[in-house]
């Protein structure tokens, strides 16, 4: 079996013509370039070369020898670089979420599941950034708002994960405080407090609260002291309040109303290709 170095040397010999510049390029020695072609046209059995005075050069042969050669080279960094891929995919998961609460509650299922694996995850805004990245390979899988089948409903796996719904945290004295129930459009003109990172209910909040109000924050633990202190209203959802993944705010002085807009009380599933299916089982049979 012909070296892989030796194919090398004479597809940079093809290309830079002389063994001088073919030599610079490999960073060889003369010399040892020569005794590398001398050594293919023995593997080959072949001559490779016309030779004249203080020069070589490739004939019919040696043309189509580097020709195969170029092709050989590509195919072998196109098999390393696919073996490394799958190498480094068996060594993690990467997943997008369209909401915080997924992730916070998946990626300790998954640690627990999948040890000395890598757990990637990010927040996207939109489905279609989540489904894109499905696609391309980004993402191994992704938690979206709605199941997700191709026009055969063969190409995708979606299971339910769970459930999860807005409501309004607002003081007792608030004037809502006293309600069971309340729609966004309740909240016209209010002011909240909000983390800035919220996926696809940043969004919902905004759109749909008219004439309202966010004063953001980045960080959870700045946010909560805030909300602690404040009169100001914010957001929790039954998960967040309920989960021992989330940072909580202080019950003492405020009320949880549920916000009954189909928009804001929403399920949640987790989606995969069928290609990725194996891998993902032990996640799949657990939630």
């Amino acid at each position: 079996m012909i070296e892989t170095y030796l194919l090398q040397n004479l597809v940079a010999f093809a290309e830079e013509k002389t063994l001088l510049r073919a030599a610079e390029r490999l960073n060889v020695s003369q010399s040892a370039l020569t005794r590398a072609m001398q050594k293919l046209e023995e593997e080959f059995d072949a001559s490779l070369f016309y030779r004249v005075k203080n020069r070589i050069a490739l004939n019919e042969a040696g043309e189509e020898a580097a020709r195969r050669a170029k092709e050989i080279l590509c195919l072998h960094d196109e098999m390393v670089l696919e073996v490394r891929k799958l190498d480094a995919a068996n060594r993690e998961i990467s997943f997008a979420s369209i909401a915080p609460a997924p992730i916070f509650e998946l990626n300790p299922i998954l640690k627990k599941l999948y040890p000395g694996v890598q757990i990637k995850s990010e927040l996207k805004n939109t489905e279609d950034e989540i489904f894109s990245g499905l696609e391309n390979g980004a993402y191994q899988f992704v938690i979206s708002k709605t199941p997700r089948t191709d026009s055969l409903g063969d190409g995708y796996i979606s299971k339910e994960y769970f459930k999860e719904g807005l409501k309004i945290f607002v003081p007792e004295s608030h004037r809502l405080a006293g309600r069971k129930s309340i729609h966004l459009s309740d909240l016209a003109g209010e002011t909240f407090l909000m983390l800035s990172e919220l996926g696809f209910w940043a969004e919902i909040k905004k759109a749909k609260i008219p004439g309202a109000k966010f004063i953001t924050q980045e960080q959870s633990e700045t946010l909560k002291d805030l909300v602690d202190s404040s009169n100001l209203p914010t957001f929790v959802t039954d998960i967040a309040q309920n989960s021992k993944n989330f940072m909580t705010y202080e019950q003492k002085g405020r009320v949880a109303i549920p916000i009954t807009d189909k928009e804001v009380n929403v399920t949640f599933y987790i989606v995969c290709k069928k290609e990725n299916y194996a891998k993902l089982r032990a996640m799949f049979e657990s939630v």
